[in-house]
């Protein structure tokens, strides 16, 4: 068919290894073709476009199909309360509880006071201290999300192959879609597909 702005074609026969973005070598001749495209129409411009039937987050880390990773860091505030001012009785009450060995200007008075439910609430929730402050202390984890979206990487090792095979790179694009597609073109052997767009 003639080849105008905004049609499209499969890449029905690109294959990569299990769970990774290596192109397996029965991609060649498909590969092959899309040279030969681009070599006879030498202002063709081309979007290398990459889907999978479904992405998934935070399954099972140890799962082989989840080998992409995001990190996120998460910080948290707890704001202290002013210490409590004590009265005089108080104080002398303290003074008389105090051994010889007791050093005053080291006691901890009432722990400033603090939330204890918030802050077990936040420690529970995997945060540990970073900093102390005079009136905030800071608390932060790391957050980890797993997901098995490679269609970028998918997108990009196409155009890799073609840009070492003499096509010019301004003329090509890679995009992962993810799950973003209209038509599942998947099979059972296979849960991706790739697709060009004439631009």
């Amino acid at each position: 068919e003639p080849l105008s702005t905004g049609t499209g074609q499969d890449l029905s026969c690109i294959r990569f290894n299990n769970y990774s973005d290596v192109l397996k070598d029965e991609s060649t001749l498909e590969l092959r073709r899309l040279t030969r495209l681009m070599q006879k129409n030498p202002s063709l411009k081309i979007e290398v476009l990459a889907f999978v039937d479904s992405v998934f987050y935070d399954s099972i880390p140890s799962s082989p199909d989840l080998t992409e990773t995001i990190l996120d860091t998460l910080l948290y505030e707890i704001e202290k309360p002013p210490l409590p001012e004590l009265a005089v009785e108080d104080m002398d009450s303290i003074k008389d509880s105090l051994t010889l060995d007791d050093n005053l200007e080291n006691l901890d008075i009432d722990s400033r006071n603090m939330e204890i439910s918030e802050l077990d609430s936040i420690l529970n929730q995997g945060y540990y201290l970073l900093k102390q402050g005079d009136e905030k202390d800071l608390y932060y984890k790391i957050k980890i999300t797993y997901h098995n979206d490679r269609t970028q990487l998918q997108a990009q090792a196409v155009v890799d192959y073609l840009t070492n095979k003499g096509a010019p790179e301004n003329r090509l694009s890679a995009v992962g879609m993810g799950d973003q597609w209209e038509k599942d073109k998947s099979a059972e052997e296979r849960n991706y597909w790739l697709e060009i767009k004439i631009k």
